[in-house]
């Protein structure tokens, strides 16, 4: 099994490799709410867990030397963000067979955010 990684942005959901089937998935961090938009209608989005986001850099990094920090392997930068959820995904086409490798991947991908999403729900309560 080959496993071939792009970057995309997922902050539209307007993916065209999907719809072009260079990818049989997508990965990523959305921006909620998702868009009233007409492109979800071809779109499966399941929602793996909900994050916050953290930013990591190295202690070598321009962003990293700004910060008053202790010296550490990677820096965790304070941001203000709102507390906005910023919930990781896997999209997909709509009425797309996958093929097993893909089917047992994204199950992979499901078994791993298990236990965040028991720790989100028990946050919640």
């Amino acid at each position: 099994m080959v496993l071939y990684m792009d970057q995309v942005a997922t902050t539209t959901l307007e993916l065209p490799g999907l719809g072009a089937r260079k990818y049989d998935l997508v990965v990523g961090q959305l921006v909620m709410p998702l868009p009233n938009d007409p492109v979800l209608d071809d779109l499966n989005v399941e929602i793996l867990c909900d994050g916050q986001l953290t930013v990591a850099a190295s202690p070598h990094s321009r962003w990293a030397r700004r910060r008053n920090a202790k010296r550490l392997p990677l820096k965790r930068l304070p941001l203000n963000l709102a507390d906005r959820p910023f919930p990781l995904a896997i999209v997909t086409l709509k009425n797309r067979t996958m093929s097993p490798v893909v089917e047992r991947f994204i199950e992979c991908l499901r078994d791993f955010t298990q236990q965040m999403r028991a720790d989100e729900m028990a946050t919640r309560r």
